[in-house]
């Protein structure tokens, strides 16, 4: 069935595509939005008798595998696949990028909450990670919106495009994730990872969500304190521009 799937991504079935094409499975897992859990029961038994708790991220992981293979084939093994995938597993991370935050709200409590969602994965090995930038549930005001833009940018996806300055920080997101595909360091991590002084370490648990290197780390923890304190884009940008131990 999941070689069924694939091939419906080939150029004579998929009617209006192009030669270049991306795709975001979004969606890509039972849903139940009028139950409790918003899903099937997880005891529901399926063929085979597995319960559907076992069962239920598999579901979008073999349609995020067949996407992949679809595209590959497309391509003639040529081009390798862009993936979105809302629904992920152990694993996906060898198939593309993936978002964690669903349909999150537009309110700095969901900004913040972003930061240790994207950790979490990123520990697992899900390097290509994001959340929705400016929430999808309601409508951000233009300060949140500038904010969350600026800490969108400093995470492996990043769906907004509308400020340059990101692409001055592309050689340092590719070394990033060689290191992430040859040691399996995330591009995001705990400012433990890099910044081992007091300061880093004592931190109240809250505070200890941290990642990427020690200046954002002190970026996103005065965030945390205070959202008013957050630097400005430029500054942050220009650091990493221009310090030499993010050049090589």
């Amino acid at each position: 069935q999941g070689h069924g799937y694939a091939r419906q991504f080939s150029l004579s079935k998929y009617e209006g595509s192009t030669e270049t094409l991306f795709v975001w499975n979004d969606m890509n897992e039972p849903s139940v939005f009028n139950g409790p859990e918003q899903t099937m029961p997880k005891d529901a038994v399926h063929h085979g008798g597995w319960e559907h708790r076992e069962l239920h991220n598999l579901y979008g992981f073999y349609r995020h595998m067949a996407t992949f293979e679809g595209l590959l084939t497309r391509s003639g093994g040529t081009e390798r696949p862009f993936i979105l995938s809302r629904s992920f597993v152990a694993g996906s991370q060898r198939l593309g990028a993936i978002w964690t935050s669903g349909d999150n709200v537009a309110t700095w409590e969901y900004l913040k909450i972003s930061i240790p969602m994207l950790l979490s994965p990123s520990l697992t090995g899900m390097h290509f990670c994001g959340a929705d930038v400016g929430g999808f549930v309601q409508v951000p005001d233009p300060e949140l919106l500038v904010h969350w833009y600026q800490a969108g940018a400093l995470q492996p996806f990043f769906r907004g495009h509308s400020l340059g300055t990101i692409y001055g920080l592309l050689p340092y997101w590719y070394t990033l994730f060689h290191q992430a595909h040859t040691s399996a360091l995330p591009p995001i991590r705990y400012c433990i990872f890099i910044c081992r002084t007091r300061s880093c370490l004592t931190f109240s648990d809250k505070l200890t969500q941290l990642s990427m290197p020690t200046s954002i780390c002190q970026w996103i923890t005065s965030f945390l304190s205070d959202r008013r304190q957050l630097v400005r884009l430029g500054e942050l940008c220009s650091y990493f521009l221009h310090n030499d131990a993010f050049k090589s």
